[in-house]
């Protein structure tokens, strides 16, 4: 009786161990693309963040929006990377314009987002120009929102406001040491000459 008892006991457990990994596999979610190639990621203006001391908020406007390029390596893909460009930022404190610069970001179907490389924020003064390295940072990805569009070809993306390390990398009254700033934007993927699908 008792040797039965465990039969069915261990049987049940390993039904529900199978109907855990089922539901866990039932839950991830994937890219799909139609094809390989070129990854697209226009990026919708404007994006903003804060720097400086008194964290001035930045924005990045549509005269020449930011633009995210990549490579679409296989048909399904959990992470995607895209290398953003954005030329036309400007420190609404002051009439300063940003240099262009290019952040490199892993975007992952599970719904969130993060930094993979330092990159580097400069704007001219009257004096030496301020700089701040903005730096990846553990546990600071961001969390993203997906949505297809109808009838499918691309993906939308909104990426909710999140905090990101920086630090002062120039002499100078630019601000302090270290400081965190908040960064959102909205962006959409796509395959060149293809379609791509959020799953």
């Amino acid at each position: 009786m008792q040797l039965r008892f465990r039969s069915v006991l261990l049987a049940l457990v390993a039904v529900a161990a199978l109907g855990g990994s089922a539901a866990a596999s039932a839950s991830a979610h994937e890219f799909v693309s139609s094809k390989t190639g070129a990854l697209t990621d226009p990026v919708t203006t404007p994006v903003e963040f804060q720097i400086g001391e008194s964290l001035e908020n930045v924005k990045c406007n549509n005269k020449t929006p930011p633009s995210g390029t990549g490579t679409v390596t296989e048909l399904k893909r959990k992470t995607l990377i895209v290398a953003v460009t954005y030329p036309d930022c400007f420190w609404t404190g002051v009439p300063f314009k940003l240099r262009s610069f290019t952040a490199e970001w892993e975007v992952s179907a599970e719904g969130h987002m993060k930094l993979l490389k330092t990159f580097q924020l400069e704007t001219p003064t009257w004096g030496p120009p301020c700089k701040w390295n903005v730096v990846p940072s553990a546990g600071e990805e961001s969390t993203v929102a997906f949505s297809n569009s109808s009838p499918v070809k691309t993906v939308t993306a909104v990426r909710a406001s999140k905090h990101m390390k920086e630090e002062l990398a120039s002499p100078g009254e630019c601000g302090k040491a270290n400081e965190s700033t908040t960064w959102s934007e909205t962006f959409t993927l796509g395959t060149e000459g293809g379609t791509l699908q959020w799953k």
